[in-house]
């Protein structure tokens, strides 16, 4: 909720400075492209909130093992969907990759339910990322106003627990959950400007 709030600020800042309200007309103002903005957003939503409850939980190989799967999956999408091809290099190496996440997912002893909610989200994301027309300053408000008063109200209703942020954060803590907004949308808008101009099998890896 924090995290959503402070990016939908951050934007709002972004998009007073650099005078460019009137872009979002082209989201708001057309339902198709609308719900495929609502998707990615509850997409990112799952992946941070699966990510977040992971780490707190003490699943944090869940989570790695979530983030080395993903690029596989990403490769997978750019060459299956959207016919990307593959040098022999590249395929060695990615059959290296695979075979570390078969081993490292035996050696876990169970099937990684949060590791894989982590790759299909991020995978999806970054792929309905790559079709959608829009610059990186639009989807990023976008995403981050259709998520905002869900958000703030998650906020507030958990404000009054003993273990919220207002409650138990010091200055300081305050002041990096109020930075989230930041962190959230320097590399996200990068990540948004990069899909319309690199293959998915380089976005993956990288």
């Amino acid at each position: 909720g924090w995290r959503i709030t402070s990016a939908a600020a951050v934007m709002v800042l972004v998009l007073t400075v650099t005078r460019r309200w009137g872009d979002l007309g082209q989201v708001f103002g057309n339902r198709r492209t609308l719900r495929t903005v609502g998707l990615a957003a509850v997409l990112l939503t799952v992946n941070w909130t699966a990510y977040v409850w992971a780490v707190v939980h003490d699943h944090v190989l869940e989570t790695a093992l979530g983030y080395f799967i993903a690029p596989l999956t990403t490769v997978t999408v750019g060459v299956v969907a959207l016919h990307e091809p593959l040098r022999r290099a590249q395929k060695i190496a990615l059959a290296f990759a695979a075979a570390s996440v078969v081993v490292l997912t035996i050696s876990y002893g169970r099937v990684p339910l949060l590791a894989l909610v982590i790759a299909a989200s991020w995978t999806s994301y970054g792929f309905i990322k790559k079709r959608i027309s829009l610059s990186p300053t639009q989807s990023m408000a976008s995403e981050s106003f259709v998520l905002v008063l869900p958000a703030i109200v998650t906020v507030i209703a958990l404000a009054g627990r003993s273990d919220s942020i207002p409650h138990s954060a010091s200055g300081l803590q305050l002041g990096l959950a109020a930075a989230t907004g930041i962190a959230t949308v320097v590399p996200l808008m990068m990540f948004a400007f990069a899909a319309h101009r690199v293959p998915l099998t380089i976005i993956g890896p990288l």
